[in-house]
């Protein structure tokens, strides 16, 4: 919650700019003033090849679907990544979380800061419920 707070930070000076009828801080009105949107490649690979880099395809894909979607994203990630580091779960199940809870939560379209809170909670709760079966699977797995 603390990020989402920090990412909000800025909102008072924007909320007041819009209300004097000053342009918005970001982007700067002059496209020339813009900055480019890069990824380079790796090794001749792009960024967006879907089958090395599935959390690429997710972020595009809630992007895409706007609203509550990138948040459910967020914090989806967010919560598998923690698994990951705390040894519950395996780097390449990240995406598979990622794409699990997008597959259930259905994306709102975004109208408050409490919506996307509320979106966030319940991604953080679906992850944690595919975290807990992916690992329960994989210790079944490894018994011998």
């Amino acid at each position: 919650m603390n990020r989402l707070l920090k990412l909000f930070e800025h909102l008072p000076e924007v909320l007041r700019r819009d209300q004097a009828g000053e342009p918005p801080l970001f982007p700067p009105a002059d496209p020339a003033q813009r900055p480019r949107f890069f990824l380079p490649d790796l090794d001749g690979r792009p960024w967006h090849d879907a089958a090395r880099f599935p959390c690429v395809r997710l972020a595009v894909e809630a992007i895409r679907r706007g609203g509550t979607a990138p948040a459910a994203l967020n914090a989806a990630n967010e919560t598998a990544v923690e698994a990951f580091l705390g040894g519950r779960l395996a780097f390449t199940q990240i995406a598979q979380v990622i794409e699990s809870v997008l597959g259930e939560v259905d994306a709102e379209p975004l109208e408050s800061l409490e919506q996307a809170y509320a979106a966030d909670v319940e991604a953080r709760a679906l992850a944690v419920r595919f975290v807990n079966r992916l690992s329960h699977s994989a210790s079944h797995l490894s018994v011998s």
